[in-house]
């Protein structure tokens, strides 16, 4: 989600938005061809899956590119660095999907209950975002807007 969110700095938010909801796909991908959940088939999912996430990227494409070409054109600026944001996104979306992949692997191999799996995912996430919030130095501004802020909290 990090890197989703910082290429913005170098890519229009309705690209990032076309990417943002194509993640299926590559979710896909990696579930068909590079998924360790063990399977009979040699394609890990069937590929009517496949063709439905080829068929929902293409859509979220279309719905995206139609609202852009008929909106405001002064809107959308020259991104100089723009490669950045491709690659941003590009690593967001194979993490999703790497993500996804071990969740099913460690739901095949280890069968832990939904509510494990939910709390070890967000404690694992919470775990990573404080470190890189400590390693930014964005940490203690916001425990202090919190403290200073307690409402937030609700």
């Amino acid at each position: 989600m990090t890197a989703t969110n910082f290429a913005l700095l170098y890519i229009s938010y309705p690209t990032q938005v076309i990417a943002r909801n194509s993640r299926y796909l590559f979710v896909v991908l990696v579930g068909s061809f590079f998924s360790r959940v063990p399977h009979k088939h040699d394609l890990k999912l069937p590929k009517h899956k496949l063709y439905v996430a080829l068929f929902i990227t293409l859509g979220v494409i279309l719905f995206n590119v139609t609202k852009i070409i008929g909106g405001d054109k002064a809107d959308h600026h020259a991104f100089p660095e723009e490669w950045k944001g491709y690659l941003l996104l590009l690593i967001s979306m194979v993490a999703d999907a790497l993500f996804c992949d071990s969740q099913a692997y460690s739901k095949s191999v280890f069968k832990p209950s939904a509510n494990h799996l939910f709390t070890s995912a967000n404690f694992y996430a919470f775990l990573l975002t404080a470190l890189y919030a400590i390693a930014t130095g964005s940490f203690f501004p916001g425990l202090k807007f919190i403290l200073e802020h307690p409402q937030c909290l609700k």
